[in-house]
């Protein structure tokens, strides 16, 4: 009698640690597929969440970020599985209506992605990224009081994030606040200082509040990011001429005119700076 109950008692030890082992395993290629998939290696990403799915099918994480990693690598027929697999398996999850809100915005239906969105956040408020989806959606729409309540909440679960303080600018500077539009801008870059958009609008930020030099400087840093963006070398020529450097004003008006023939026209409508 003992031989048995010392046998099954060995059986649940061994069944215990089996289960501990593949849940560490599970939990490691999960991990490691999300981060490779913010990190921009979706194909990557894709080898350790299909990994963390035979472990876990229904893990709604693995899920979601294999269905976009699928997407990303243009493997639609497997995306359209794992998408339908998250919305089967948990429905009810934050990341199935993430995915159904980001659906209804690939389809143009604002509202119905609104809603997915709020429903997601109601499951899970903190999650990263889901006031910053539900913000884009409202600023967008030019509701910019609710997008800043958003963007503001998305700023403290993850400050990190730059991209909801240029969006803060950006309101900022619609409603006739280019002081505090500039202070956003500028956060924003100390987070992640490669966003072209960014210095654009802190360039223009910059000649709003009559800092035409400092305008300048942006326009030089976004150049080494995109220099063959006409708008850049199009605003910089117009700050030029505003400080009487007509010959470098030049110069610029020839690049724009060489990087955006069809709107050379412009060169002539408005030589104020912004």
């Amino acid at each position: 009698m003992w031989l048995t109950i010392l046998f099954l008692s060995l059986g649940c030890q061994i069944a215990a640690g089996q289960a501990r082992d593949k849940k560490v395993e599970w939990e490691r290629h999960e991990t490691e597929g999300v981060s490779l998939f913010k990190n921009n290696r979706a194909q990557d990403a894709v080898l350790e969440l299909e990994l963390a799915i035979r472990l876990k099918p229904d893990s709604p994480v693995a899920l979601y970020y294999l269905t976009k990693a699928y997407r990303l690598t243009r493997q639609v027929g497997k995306a359209s599985v794992t998408s339908e697999t998250l919305l089967q398996m948990a429905p009810d999850s934050a990341y199935a209506h993430k995915l159904m809100g980001e659906a209804y915005d690939a389809s143009f239906q604002s509202n119905k992605a609104q809603e997915e969105f709020q429903k997601a956040i109601a499951i899970a408020p903190n999650m990263p990224e889901l006031h910053f989806a539900l913000a884009f959606l409202y600023w967008r729409d030019g509701n910019y009081v609710p997008a800043a309540r958003e963007f503001q909440r998305e700023r403290v679960i993850n400050p990190q994030f730059a991209r909801p303080a240029f969006y803060l600018g950006d309101i900022a500077m619609k409603e006739g606040n280019p002081l505090g539009a500039v202070q956003l801008f500028q956060e924003s870059l100390s987070l992640n200082p490669k966003q072209f958009d960014v210095l654009l609008a802190l360039a223009h930020g910059y000649g709003s509040i009559g800092h035409l030099e400092d305008a300048v400087l942006e326009l030089n840093k976004a150049e080494q990011l995109k220099p063959n963006n006409s708008a850049a070398h199009y605003y910089r020529s117009r700050l030029l001429r505003k400080l009487g450097r007509i010959d470098e004003a030049a110069a610029e008006e020839r690049i724009f005119v060489t990087t955006n023939k069809s709107t050379r026209h412009l060169m002539s409508s408005d030589d104020s700076a912004e």
